[in-house]
């Protein structure tokens, strides 16, 4: 018989929270442009300036927000049994974090 090994719980954290990271990023600039003028065309220009000819649409960025929130979300759930309780906060606050960036992404740009 082959056993197949499951991952450990603690690269399940990893991988949540490397697939946060872009997220928070990209919330960070959109947080950082809106916030320098009171024009909302040139708010826009700015903020998708950030970014690669292929990804200069709103809802591509927001997309990718998305994916990547719903991934941490998943990684981050996978690793809440934790025997280090450290380790099952930081789960929990990386889920609680991809919630708050999702809802954010889906409401606000």
């Amino acid at each position: 018989m082959s056993s197949t090994k499951t991952p450990p719980r603690k690269l399940w954290l990893f991988v949540s929270v490397l697939c946060l990271v872009p997220a928070v990023l990209i919330i960070g600039i959109w947080l950082r442009v809106m916030n320098t003028t009171s024009n909302v065309e040139i708010r826009k220009g700015d903020f998708v300036s950030y970014f690669p000819a292929f990804m200069q649409e709103g809802f591509i960025i927001k997309g990718l927000v998305l994916v990547c929130c719903i991934a941490a979300i998943i990684f981050g759930s996978r690793s809440f049994n934790q025997p280090i309780v450290a380790l099952r906060i930081i789960s929990m606050i990386t889920v609680l974090i991809a919630v708050l960036i999702a809802l954010a992404a889906l409401f606000s740009m």
